[in-house]
């Protein structure tokens, strides 16, 4: 089918990493406007219609801030691997417990 365009991010981000977990989008760290390495995680849910509600700030922030790096769920965690941290690569995984958001 064809694109459409849905619920857009509070800010731009780009090279940032995103998950899925359920019934949610995750949106991990990346460059903010003005090219600000951020360590931000924002989430929305997804709505029946496949369209995305609105994106809320998670309190829990990963450790370094970076982009380029991955991102996965398993079992309830949310991981963030490697990136940029604006100086040098980050070779190093970082781990979160999934913590209900307000809506």
């Amino acid at each position: 089918g064809s694109w459409s365009s849905i619920q857009g991010l509070p800010s731009a981000h780009s090279f940032h990493s995103s998950a899925v977990n359920d019934g949610h989008l995750y949106i991990l760290g990346g460059y903010t406007t003005g090219g600000i390495n951020t360590n931000d995680v924002l989430i929305a849910p997804f709505n029946v219609d496949g369209t995305l509600g609105a994106f809320n700030s998670s309190a829990n922030r990963f450790a370094t801030p970076r982009y380029g790096h991955r991102s996965f769920t398993h079992n309830g965690r949310l991981y963030v691997l490697g990136g940029h941290d604006g100086t040098m690569d980050r070779g190093n995984i970082q781990m979160t417990t999934f913590v209900p958001c307000a809506p």
